[in-house]
């Protein structure tokens, strides 16, 4: 109880803050535009991604995990006001039914894509999943993430053979140079 009367009056507190910078700019001429534009990579990123898309999944053996197969459905839509790209993600197959929420958003001071994925296998439930770039027609994401046992892994995720029905994902852990 004592949490929701806080939040109503941290609402009317907001509410009463946006009011009052109303009336102080009105006196000064017109607001400032607080409306950001998404940047040319977040627009080229979302109209590659943007829709429904099946999912057929392979898993090789890894540690804990058997070799196998999943189907799903993976949902990419643009984030508020265009910024980022959301991706919700479910399937299911031999390892059990999986979900897993996706963040995706362009850092102008890196000069590359930023990710963060959220799922119900991570033990910390979510993880920066490392930074982004173009390289050539393939999109590449390098970083870190701790799949359980306290210990970060290198990771390395490539979507190649983009198309506009169909492109290929592939997610290396451990050793991240993709075995011929």
């Amino acid at each position: 109880v004592r949490a929701n009367a806080w939040m109503v009056k941290q609402a009317l507190a907001q509410e009463k803050k946006g009011e009052a910078q109303k009336k102080s700019t009105a006196k000064e001429g017109a607001p400032p535009s607080m409306t950001l534009k998404p940047s040319p990579e977040m627009e080229k990123l979302t109209r590659i991604f943007a829709g429904a898309w099946s999912t057929a999944e392979r898993h090789e053996a890894m540690d804990g995990f058997p070799a196998g197969q999943s189907q799903g459905v993976s949902s990419f839509r643009p984030g508020p006001g265009g910024l980022s790209l959301v991706e919700e993600h479910k399937s299911a197959g031999s390892m059990g039914r999986f979900a897993g929420l996706g963040v995706v958003s362009w850092d102008p001071k890196l000069g590359a894509y930023k990710s963060y994925w959220c799922d119900s296998m991570s033990p910390s439930g979510c993880e920066p999943m490392g930074t982004g770039r173009w390289e050539g027609e393939n999109l590449v994401f390098t970083g870190e993430a701790d799949f359980g046992g306290g210990k970060k892994v290198p990771t390395k995720e490539v979507y190649t053979d983009i198309k506009p029905t169909a492109f290929t994902f592939n997610m290396y852990m451990g050793d991240t140079s993709p075995s011929a």
